[in-house]
């Protein structure tokens, strides 16, 4: 039926060794099934054929990576008034958009957040969007947060169950979800490193005053920076942060900026490495 369905492809038969001491195999052999209909028969690499059963226990299959993304972007097709879609990249899609209180809203679905790669790929392909309000990130698979920024990830399985309610109420579900996230974003401690244009990005960090910061380095360090605070990571060394840059110093990279940075910015509770510093909402 799933093959039928389209979700699994026949993808050939499996090879495996075999030990026979009878018949005319008397010693290990690598062998291949050949199916002849529904009928397999062992080809071992002599070219001699052995025996005949039902091929079925030795058919492999894979799953059909499009049918799924297709069958997912149907279901989230039901929130979205816009179903453009388009793959950024192998880890993030947009599906389209929804609107929610007068706002168009982003959706995306993405996979593998809770790989380093697959985080950093999502990020920065949403960051690239330029979207105006925070988007709703469905994430496939596991996640261990919450937002990538200021934007909302909500695990697809929670919200489109195989068997569940209908289009209208999961629907209502995802905007309670959103609308409860950005809630908490307002009340708690986030930050923000966005992108203005090619060249510049804007942090922003609550109760200072936002950090234009110009140049690919060091736009890549307050990125690293900023991963490292959305992933509570804790300080990180200096060589983390400048890895792939041919600056061995921070001093190198920010230049006269530096002292303001680090005495604003950024603490040091280690020799040689650094972290966001950012108040909880106690202390704002």
């Amino acid at each position: 039926n799933l093959v039928a369905k389209g979700m699994l492809n026949r993808s050939g038969l499996v090879d495996f060794d075999v030990i026979d001491d009878g018949d005319d195999w008397s010693h290990e052999v690598a062998v291949r099934p050949v199916a002849r209909g529904n009928v397999v028969q062992f080809v071992p690499i002599e070219g001699a054929e052995h025996g005949g059963e039902s091929a079925d226990p030795y058919r492999l299959f894979q799953i059909n990576r499009e049918w799924v993304r297709e069958t997912i972007l149907d279901s989230l097709g039901d929130i979205c008034v816009s179903r453009r879609t388009e793959v950024i990249n192998p880890w993030l899609t947009r599906c389209g958009a929804a609107v929610l209180d007068d706002a168009t809203v982003s959706v995306y679905l993405a996979r593998q957040l809770d790989l380093e790669k697959g985080f950093a790929n999502a990020r920065d392909g949403i960051a690239a969007q330029h979207d105006s309000a925070p988007a709703i990130i469905f994430c496939a698979g596991q996640s261990s947060f919450s937002r990538i920024g200021r934007n909302v990830i909500l695990p697809l399985k929670d919200y489109f169950p195989a068997a569940g309610p209908d289009a209208e109420e999961r629907s209502e579900a995802v905007f309670r979800a959103y609308r409860r996230s950005e809630a908490e974003v307002e009340r708690a401690w986030i930050v923000d490193l966005r992108m203005i244009d090619a060249t510049t990005a804007e942090l922003k960090i609550p109760g200072e005053k936002p950090l234009q910061i110009s140049g690919e380095v060091r736009i890549m360090v307050f990125r690293r920076l900023v991963d490292a605070f959305n992933r509570c990571k804790g300080p990180q060394k200096v060589a983390s942060l400048l890895k792939g840059c041919a600056s061995k110093s921070m001093n190198d990279v920010f230049k006269r900026e530096w002292k303001h940075i680090k005495d604003v910015y950024l603490i040091s509770s280690k020799p040689g490495s650094y972290q966001l510093s950012v108040k909880g909402p106690d202390q704002l």
